[in-house]
């Protein structure tokens, strides 16, 4: 199975569950229902608890985790996407 068919895949299965959020799944990192949650299971862990520095994507299911990091004094490192020259 190709990466491709991985993401239609899971696209399809976000979807069909009934667990996307605005704007669906397709093409993108999907936003989720349950993203919070999964936010504090991370918090929960070890390996977070160790963390000074954490590496998050910009996506929208990541805000959750970003706002625990700063709330957490970590600090984030994080791409900011469509960066243009003036």
């Amino acid at each position: 199975m190709t990466k491709a068919e991985i993401r239609q895949k899971v696209w399809q299965t976000i979807q069909r569950e009934g667990a996307a959020r605005f704007p669906g799944a397709y093409g993108r990192v999907p936003n989720f229902v349950g993203a919070e949650q999964a936010a504090q299971l991370l918090r929960e862990m070890a390996v977070w608890r160790r963390a000074l520095v954490i590496k998050v994507n910009a996506d929208a299911p990541q805000l959750s985790v970003r706002r625990l990091a700063l709330a957490e004094g970590k600090i984030i490192y994080m791409a900011v996407p469509r960066l243009r020259t003036e």
